[in-house]
């Protein structure tokens, strides 16, 4: 191999990684538009382009390199706005509120989304998406075609822009460094030997930067005691035990409520048994599951058994009421995850509003219950009825309207998964 063409591609992978390889992956699309393959392949392309250029390039052509480098300079310019604008029409943070871009919306959107968007002017795509039953029904909202076309519009823009910058660089590099001396043997070891520090530095961060904060215990919450590690029966969470869903779906839907609003006099005001009763024929047909804490067995842990529920939920159905968002236990141990799986696998939050409560002013902390240190406000999912007007406000067959049109939207869910 030739000497200096072996030099020159050191020297491209140098000036190319060592530069600005954490700014690319800062700034890929989302991973729902496939970033690392992205990434990848415009560094890929950059390296071989850049290599058989100067390979290629004599003496002669090097005072050639700082025209060429302001020419690449505005390309780049005009290729990052280009980018930007796209990125910010095709990408979107979900859940509403969050401030984590990560999912790619389509080109274009279905007929009835865009009706509904035309009947509620100023809705994000995240809130959008959220009222169609969030991420498991994305299709409904853009179809699998546009959401294609859109990735690839954004890996092409990005390999745009990675290509340009590259290009820039290295022209402005060789058309100003190369008519310094050449460095003697020394420097140009231990500028090889930066270079392998600067590869070490990031794989240590980014190691460092995927591990993961387990939810805390309960400890304190006012669902354990606090004298021990292990969780102890606490009263909010023991009922009466009633026959288990049957398992034979793994699309399983988990309830979150406050025993108080199961607890009435009145059977019609028991809103766990009044949305189970709707839930059921799915259970029974194996379309979906349902999980509450009546199932929990005599003798299980209960704060073992709700904390791996939680984990497997494809659908979160939270009943809404004062008394649910004064519970401690809600509060510290089953809210942080699901606000994390809703942002993170795209786990359907569902409130129904059962009482008037402070529904739109309390917020919730995540990944950690006391220090955030993301914050929203349940609000920002799209309720199954108005705040202003909750179940207990309604008529009867108003409330199994409502009920009707929740098993309804769950099985829709559910087909649309398999």
């Amino acid at each position: 191999m030739n000497p200096k063409l072996l030099v020159k591609g050191i020297e491209i992978v140098g000036v190319l990684f060592a530069a600005f390889g954490g700014f690319l992956a800062g700034i890929a699309p989302p991973q729902s538009a496939d970033a690392r393959f992205a990434v990848g392949l415009s560094s890929f392309f950059a390296l071989i382009i850049l290599f058989v250029v100067a390979a290629l390039a004599g003496e002669r052509y090097r005072k050639a390199w700082l025209i060429a480098a302001v020419c690449l300079l505005v390309a780049s310019v005009g290729a990052a706005y280009y980018y930007k604008t796209t990125y910010d029409a095709l990408t979107f943070e979900y859940p509403p509120g969050s401030t984590v871009v990560e999912h790619v919306a389509g080109a274009d959107m279905s007929e009835e989304a865009r009706a509904y968007k035309e009947e509620n002017k100023g809705l994000s795509n995240a809130q959008l998406l959220a009222a169609f039953g969030g991420l498991q029904n994305k299709t409904l909202v853009w179809p699998e075609e546009s959401i294609n076309r859109a990735r690839t519009k954004l890996i092409a823009s990005y390999l745009a822009l990675v290509l340009t910058i590259a290009a820039s660089i290295f022209a402005l590099s060789e058309g100003v460094l190369a008519y310094t001396p050449s460095a003697p043997p020394a420097t140009a070891a231990a500028s090889a030997g930066e270079v392998t520090g600067v590869g070490v530095r990031r794989g240590e961060a980014g190691a460092g930067g995927a591990q993961a904060r387990a939810p805390e215990d309960a400890q304190g919450s006012g669902r354990a005691n606090g004298s021990s590690s292990a969780p102890t029966p606490d009263p909010e969470r023991q009922s009466d035990k009633r026959p288990q869903a049957d398992a034979g779906s793994n699309f399983t839907v988990f309830i979150s409520y406050a025993h108080r609003d199961n607890e009435d006099p009145d059977p019609s005001r028991r809103w766990l048994d009044r949305l189970l009763e709707y839930l059921r024929p799915l259970v029974i047909q194996n379309q979906v599951s349902t999980w509450s804490d009546t199932q929990i067995s005599l003798g299980e842990n209960w704060n073992t058994s709700i904390q791996s529920q939680l984990k497997n939920a494809r659908v979160a159905i939270l009943l809404v009421s004062p008394a649910f968002l004064a519970s401690d236990y809600i509060r510290s141990s089953e809210l942080p995850i699901l606000l994390m799986n809703a942002r993170e696998r795209g786990v359907a939050v569902v409130p129904i509003i059962v009482r008037h409560s402070l529904f739109s002013e309390t917020k919730f902390k995540y990944p950690d219950p006391k220090n955030g240190p993301e914050e929203l406000s349940l609000s920002v999912f799209q309720a199954a009825n108005s705040p202003s007007r909750p179940l207990n406000a309604m008529e009867e067959h108003e409330q199994d309207r409502v009920l009707l049109s929740i098993a309804q939207s769950i099985l829709r869910m559910a087909q649309s998964t398999r």
